[in-house]
């Protein structure tokens, strides 16, 4: 009944929007962060909406009898756990997808399970208002990235589609071999695509632990500004399927 339910909302999405979403993906992505980033800063500027960076702890330390200090620490490691876990699904799926020439079928949903881990290590950094939207809106994306994977690999059209699949994979894995060692081609991209991701998950557990939110925001942004200039520069994925 769930994927019955999922299936019908997924065909009132009209398919343009989907199309834009799976199209500008990364950069709904960098505009939500920015979005919730703006928010916390308002709210700061405003003198309410403590950074949920200390305002856990402190309700945990007021209503659960934690000590202040453990309580931080368990909310810095969290962050840092939610961090390198997205981090590493959402590697994984660029190798895969790497790997199957631009098909990436199936690979959608650890993508999405790594965005939201990374959104939560970053809501760390924000007031709760600003959280409970990058929160929201990231959930939003990732159901539309998935409606759009599934109207683009349609179950029932997949089969014919499998031959010409299969010869532009093969061709692919050909030209990879031919200039060195598959895995090493499929990492190699994969962790410039994510350069992001590991940026945001270095910065907390390197920076994390001196306690001060402003200077893991530093690296947050350096890591961005460096994966936006990789990105650019990455030659585009060819795909063997029809966009939707």
């Amino acid at each position: 009944m769930l994927t019955v339910g999922r299936s019908k909302m997924e065909e009132t999405v009209p398919r343009r929007v989907l199309r834009l979403i799976v199209r500008f993906h990364y950069a709904l992505h960098v505009l939500v962060y920015g979005i919730a980033f703006a928010i916390a800063w308002r709210s700061a500027q405003g003198g309410g909406g403590k950074r949920i960076w200390l305002a856990l702890p402190e309700a945990a330390s007021a209503h659960l009898g934690m000590d202040l200090g453990t309580a931080i620490h368990a909310v810095v490691a969290s962050a840092i756990v939610f961090a390198f876990a997205g981090a590493c699904l959402r590697t994984w799926r660029a190798i895969q997808a790497e790997r199957s020439a631009g098909s990436e079928k199936g690979s959608r949903t650890s993508a999405s399970v790594g965005a939201m881990l990374q959104t939560l290590a970053l809501c760390v950094l924000l007031s709760w208002p600003a959280a409970c939207f990058a929160i929201v809106a990231i959930a939003l994306l990732q159901f539309g990235l998935l409606a759009g994977e599934r109207r683009r690999f349609p179950e029932s059209h997949y089969p014919e589609n499998s031959s010409r699949i299969s010869d532009s994979q093969d061709s692919h894995r050909t030209r990879l071999q031919a200039g060195g060692s598959l895995a090493a081609a499929g990492w190699g991209r994969a962790v410039a695509e994510e350069i992001f991701g590991w940026g945001v998950a270095i910065s907390f557990a390197a920076m994390g632990w001196s306690y001060d939110a402003m200077l893991v925001m530093q690296g947050v942004l350096v890591s961005l500004g460096v994966a936006i200039v990789a990105r650019g520069l990455m030659p585009k994925r060819e795909s063997p399927l029809v966009r939707p």
